[in-house]
């Protein structure tokens, strides 16, 4: 029998035992540390002997490394601890494992492609489990296969961020061009504007224009016929005082 509470790693707060229809990791039989009676009472209940077959410490310590044991209290205040199983594995397990892999595959609806945390945590609970049945075998190459499982993690860890990165840069991205949009959309929207505001100014100069050109020719008109006039007056003016000049000028005739 495993080690009591105090001896063992940390446990995990749960409401009874485990659901073997809804994990793919064995579990062993759970037992009462601090009531022996209680534990031979359910395991006789479920056709078993009184005492688990003693483990090897390597094997177990290796499976409480990685895979916490379980604990609740029932009804009575007594305390069950549940380890996962140390029975070494058999071809007919392995098929077990795969078929009920695909079964709660399907049952909880697990995309076959792209990110799927579902799809995730089963065939990380599924390495899991490869771990516990190959360390019940060789705990050394059990220790293997979690350094594996831990660089898995970790690159799977890395990719998340880096995927979280580049997402969260390109909804960054397209918030700017929708702001670049909105800013230019306003732009266009002003220098059509001002477009039309210019359309208009160069109308009504060009009306100014041509106002003012209709009445520089009349002004011009009358200012040329004043003009003439001016130069009649002044050549009929001269041509009298020339006929004065020359009669006063003219030599007298004697008689």
């Amino acid at each position: 029998m495993a080690a009591s509470p105090a001896r063992t790693a940390q446990y995990i707060e749960v409401d009874g035992p485990v659901d073997e229809e809804q994990t793919l990791i064995r579990y062993a039989v759970p037992y009462a540390p601090e009531d022996p009676k209680k534990t031979a009472k359910f395991r006789k209940k479920l056709g078993l002997e009184p005492e688990a077959a003693p483990e090897d410490a390597n094997v177990r310590a290796v499976l409480d490394s990685f895979i916490q044991p379980r604990k609740w209290v029932d009804q009575a205040g007594t305390l069950w601890v549940q380890h996962s199983s140390a029975e070494p594995a058999a071809r007919i397990d392995v098929v077990r494992t795969r078929d009920k892999l695909r079964g709660m595959t399907a049952q909880q609806g697990a995309r076959p492609t792209g990110v799927c945390p579902v799809r995730t945590y089963l065939y990380s609970e599924c390495f899991m489990e490869m771990i516990r049945q190959t360390v019940c075998d060789s705990w050394e190459r059990g220790l293997l296969l979690l350094k594996v499982h831990a660089e898995r993690v970790l690159a799977q860890k890395a990719h998340r961020e880096l995927f979280e990165s580049r997402t969260g840069y390109a909804f960054r991205l397209a918030l700017k061009g929708e702001k670049d949009t909105a800013a230019m959309v306003d732009r266009i929207q002003f220098l059509n504007k001002r477009q039309g505001e210019l359309a208009d100014e160069e109308a009504r100069y060009h009306k100014l224009c041509d106002e003012f050109g209709s009445s520089s020719d009349q002004t011009l008109k009358v200012d040329e016929k004043k003009y003439a006039d001016e130069l009649s007056a002044l050549r009929k003016e001269a041509a009298q005082k020339k006929a004065q000049l020359e009669s006063l000028t003219a030599p007298i005739k004697k008689a």
